[in-house]
């Protein structure tokens, strides 16, 4: 990189340094989106200096910024030291920009405004008082003498309950259970090595070759189970028990299947891609 971390001065900039930083390692978009589990729309927004795009604001960019960085290589701390200085940079022009206006309701203002709301609230609460004050005074003074006796000796009769059974609305058995899907995390991403564990029973990896030619080796439970060149379009299989190790001459050219769960195509230099299964 041309570009020295310290002369970046926009987001822009920022994305574009990123982006190289990757370009230069070989690195894939889809490998950072398996180490660090940003979604491929969000890390192309960093790419592009677009953190807006970004949900959940300036906790969210910064993450995903660590991460990011974390998996090309780069001091973390210099990245989110760079990105605050932008940040704080492009904070100081909107103020300058737009100004508080004089013509905002000073403090005082809003104070009286909730005083006369209040006094009008108050006011109307007497008022509604006053009237049922009077109607009711009104009534009892035009009220037959007797009545109110009357009225209290009266017996209120319960309303007889409906001996009619609510009926019970039977909720459907579930018919069809959903397919469980394998759990198959990423624990370690070297030059030297990729270390993948699988929650199954068995492990299940499948590579297709999508251009050129790659040497392929693998060992299936600590035993040779093959070795040779695959070209464009050929496609091999293998089921282990404990442990499949397979080491790729030409990680780019090799797209990954484990456990029926597609991880696109790899990349880095030639190295191991380890699977061992979970507990």
């Amino acid at each position: 990189m041309n570009q020295s971390i310290q002369e970046i001065n926009g987001t822009k900039e920022l994305g574009n340094f990123l982006r190289q930083a990757r370009e230069e390692k070989g690195i894939q978009q889809e490998l950072i989106q398996q180490v660090t589990k940003i979604r491929m729309k969000y890390l192309q927004a960093i790419e592009n200096g677009e953190f807006s795009a970004i949900p959940g604001g300036d906790v969210y960019v910064k993450g995903f910024l660590k991460s990011y960085a974390e998996a090309v290589g780069l001091e973390p701390s210099t990245i989110l030291q760079q990105y605050k200085k932008i940040s704080a940079t492009k904070i100081s022009e909107t103020q300058e920009e737009n100004p508080i206006s004089s013509m905002e309701p000073s403090d005082n203002e809003n104070i009286n405004t909730m005083i006369n709301f209040k006094f009008i609230g108050v006011l109307v609460l007497i008022i509604v008082f006053g009237v049922l004050l009077f109607y009711g005074v009104k009534f009892f003074q035009n009220k037959p003498a007797g009545h109110l006796n009357t009225d209290m000796n009266h017996q209120i009769t319960p309303p007889m309950q409906s001996t009619d059974s609510i009926p019970q609305t039977n909720i459907p058995e579930e018919t069809s259970t959903q397919t469980k899907k394998t759990m198959v995390e990423l624990v370690e991403d070297t030059p030297e090595k990729t270390v993948y564990t699988v929650q199954d029973k068995v492990i299940e990896v499948f590579l297709e070759i999508t251009q050129e030619r790659c040497w392929i080796s693998v060992k299936k439970d600590g035993e040779a189970a093959y070795e040779g060149t695959l070209r464009s379009g050929d496609t091999k299989s293998w089921t282990a028990n404990e442990e499949l190790v397979i080491r790729v001459g030409n990680p780019p050219v090799v797209k990954l299947k484990i456990n029926g769960q597609d991880f696109g195509v790899m990349g880095g230099k030639t190295r191991n891609i380890i699977f061992k299964r979970g507990d």
